[in-house]
């Protein structure tokens, strides 16, 4: 009985850990989130929504992508058509917010 009462208090404090450990990470200024991310972590912070309707980096209409990549960074969603715009903004993303600034 004992080893039964131990191996759940473990399971469940593994589970608990898992569960939140998602939601502690914290984003420094330069790093990307999903609006996914956000939500499921409970955060209230309000994202402004992406103005544009093409690529933030290179222009390209995101409705005739296959993919659109959605991110956010300090609470402003923005859109790519590849992984490779992504790579490009997080490398200057100054440069590419003025854009909807």
């Amino acid at each position: 009985m004992k080893t039964t009462s131990k191996i759940s208090s473990f399971l469940i404090t593994s589970l608990a850990i898992i569960t939140f450990s998602s939601c502690a990470y914290t984003p420094q200024n330069n790093k990307l989130t999903t609006p996914t991310t956000i939500a499921k972590c409970g955060t209230t912070a309000k994202i402004k929504p992406y103005p544009l309707d093409t690529c933030m980096v290179i222009g390209a209409k995101l409705d005739s992508t296959p993919k659109t990549y959605t991110r956010v960074h300090n609470g402003q969603e923005v859109k790519f058509c590849c992984t490779s715009c992504i790579k490009a903004f997080e490398a200057n993303p100054d440069i590419y917010l003025a854009k909807i600034r």
